[in-house]
């Protein structure tokens, strides 16, 4: 029996048009949103993300998964985006996670330069 943990694949496309909506905008976002694996609870999981939907009972996040070791380069949305397109294994996903599984959700924003 498959156990479902909530995975979901989803086209690039979907990213990179919400992408493009706030390319012309002075302020992007990413988040950074830790998460204890569910297959193990003495492992955690990485994702960058423009957008975390707050639910009542869970977090939503389309973004990419990423390692420690990528998280630690991560400083913009350009670097995400950049890591991906290198990265032929980096998949775009959607991910619903309850609170309780939440670790942490880390806000990096900055100015656009001009």
């Amino acid at each position: 029996m498959d156990k479902d943990i909530g995975v979901k694949i989803q086209d690039a496309s979907a990213i990179q048009k919400a992408d493009s909506l706030t390319a012309n905008s002075a302020n992007k976002l990413l988040y950074i949103v830790v998460t204890e694996d569910p297959t193990s609870k003495d492992e955690v999981k990485y994702f960058a993300t423009s957008k975390v939907d707050k639910l009542t009972n869970f977090a939503e996040v389309i973004g990419y998964e990423v390692t420690s070791v990528q998280m630690k380069q991560i400083k913009t949305w350009n670097d995400v985006t950049e890591l991906a397109n290198k990265s032929k294994s980096m998949e775009i996903v959607n991910m619903t996670f309850p609170w309780h599984r939440v670790i942490s959700i880390r806000n990096v924003s900055y100015k656009k330069a001009k």
